[in-house]
């Protein structure tokens, strides 16, 4: 089913028929808002488990001490990105980098696009690059998709990269 919107319209709202017409798809904006939800959902609730860590960072720490630790990563992560041999031959265009190093840098990355535009292929080298990076070796970290298909793309990408040990949970197919 496609909503369509006609640009060319003339006299009495008439289509003129000796004009073209394009039909544009609109995309589905379902999902997009129903995140924008729950992070709203999440912010609102002060006494929800997952921000209460976010809230309990502010006290006794020395935020000098933290802002230099912090930097100190990023320069780490970046001297490991520009000797990384395999990182530096990935085809991934200059979006998919920024997004990769906005991920390393940052708390929180939102990484969105229609299909096809890579954004398995950029969450699968956040992952590869947390991973030897920020965490210890057989250290768990949980990674979730919106669909069975998402996880299992982005599990085989991961794979692709280093023999991860993984388990996948969820409803067989």
């Amino acid at each position: 089913k496609f909503t369509y919107w006609p640009l060319s319209l003339t006299n009495n709202n008439y289509l003129n028929r000796q004009k073209l017409f394009r039909l544009e798809r609109l995309p589905n904006f379902v999902t997009l808002n129903r995140s924008i939800d729950a992070l709203g959902k999440i912010i609102d609730n002060k006494d929800s488990l997952l921000i209460k860590p976010f809230l309990n960072l502010s006290n006794n720490i020395d935020k000098d001490q933290l802002k230099n630790y912090a930097q100190d990563q990023i320069r780490n992560v970046e001297n490991n990105l520009t000797d990384d041999n395999e990182y530096n031959h990935a085809t991934l265009n200059n979006s998919q980098r920024q997004a990769i190093k906005n991920a390393l840098e940052n708390r929180l990355t939102f990484i969105q696009g229609p299909p096809g535009t890579g954004k398995t292929e950029t969450s699968a080298w956040i992952i590869h690059l947390w991973l030897q990076n920020f965490f210890q070796e057989g250290q768990p970290i949980l990674i979730c998709a919106e669909t069975h298909q998402a996880v299992d793309n982005l599990t085989r990408r991961l794979l692709q990269y280093r023999q991860y040990r993984l388990i996948r949970y969820g409803e067989p197919r």
